[in-house]
């Protein structure tokens, strides 16, 4: 029933998506990602205060749900209104917690300017951060931070190292890129 709720979910079939999606529930009750789809199909028919009780409910069951919260204030603005203040200070609250994908984020916050000023040497540092995770995005971006000198003195070896361990892990733009310093 998880599966048809998300098939309402995406046709926007609100009523039938939160039906399914409570059926689901009756048999999964800690599927955090089930209470999340069910509040945002309340909040889009109007029943703000249900909607509010699921997203309690996936912040009581996911550890990084608040990460997870800040991440759609910024990409979708889909469980509240956009707003991308908010999601900056989630995205640094999990980021100073080690959290990789905020690490990310905020990086690229700093380094296009999003809500913060804009800030090479906070970007360098950050997708440092999540690079050293083995975030492959990051890892790309601190590779063409080094071969571009983008916050960071020019230097193509810790290019090439950041590009090779992006592509090792399947990231086809560091695969191009590693391949054009050869």
């Amino acid at each position: 029933s998880f599966d048809e709720g998300v098939v309402f979910y995406d046709n926007e079939e609100w009523g039938f998506a939160i039906e399914r999606f409570d059926e689901h529930l009756t048999y999964y009750p800690d599927d955090a990602v089930a209470h999340f789809y069910k509040g945002i199909a309340l909040k889009k028919i109007g029943h703000y205060d249900d909607a509010f009780k699921e997203y309690d409910k996936v912040i009581q069951l996911v550890s990084d749900a608040r990460f997870i919260a800040g991440y759609w204030y910024y990409k979708e603005g889909l469980v509240f209104e956009r707003n991308t203040s908010e999601a900056v200070y989630w995205f640094r609250k999990f980021a100073e917690q080690g959290n990789e994908d905020a690490q990310y984020l905020l990086g690229l916050c700093f380094y296009k300017g999003y809500v913060v000023e804009q800030n090479s040497s906070e970007a360098v540092y950050w997708f440092r951060k999540s690079a050293e995770q083995g975030n492959a995005d990051a890892q790309y971006i601190l590779g063409s931070f080094y071969e571009d000198g983008y916050g960071v003195e020019q230097d193509y070896a810790e290019a090439v190292k950041w590009y090779r361990r992006a592509a090792e892990q399947g990231h086809e733009e560091a695969q191009y890129h590693l391949a054009l310093c050869f």
